[in-house]
């Protein structure tokens, strides 16, 4: 083993002082990695509700109107649903925004915003159907929001 003084050491600084700067470093490459993962999964949050938001829309005949429907109440249920879709995704659009520019910051809003975001897919995932197709979609469904979650908790506490 070597015994001979360090580069850092040959300078007067001590073994102590060495130390500290290897961890305020490492502390600083771990906030890095947090930020550049939480702007990654904001975009990826974003494209989702994009995605989301197009594929409501393809599936409910382009924006059609209601017609078809002959009872008036059940025309308003449908306009529901149709809204309230559309404003979740709304929320998944807003919240990789919210990511994305709060990414160099340690913010609680980020880590609050993934956690309802991950609870609500959550809570679709255990309500959705049998089919294997539907059960895989919803797994892949599921890895944004808790990929959001855990960089924005993660970033928080780096």
């Amino acid at each position: 083993m070597e015994t001979g003084p360090t580069p850092l050491r040959g300078r007067g600084m001590s073994y102590i002082c060495i130390t500290k700067m290897r961890v305020k470093y490492r502390r600083e490459i771990r906030n890095e990695e947090g930020t550049k993962h939480l702007r990654i999964a904001g975009t990826l949050e974003i494209l989702l509700g994009v995605l989301s938001i197009v594929a409501i829309w393809n599936l409910l005949g382009s924006g059609q109107n209601v017609e078809g429907l002959s009872d008036p109440q059940l025309q308003d249920a449908f306009f529901g649903i149709v809204v309230g879709l559309y404003g979740a995704n709304f929320f998944k659009i807003l919240v990789g925004v919210i990511g994305i520019c709060l990414a160099n910051k340690k913010s609680k809003l980020t880590v609050a915003l993934g956690a309802l975001v991950f609870v609500a897919q959550l809570a679709n995932f255990l309500t959705s159907g049998n089919g294997i197709v539907e059960i895989v979609l919803n797994i892949i469904l599921l890895a944004i929001p808790y990929y959001y979650f855990h960089n924005a908790l993660r970033n928080y506490r780096d």
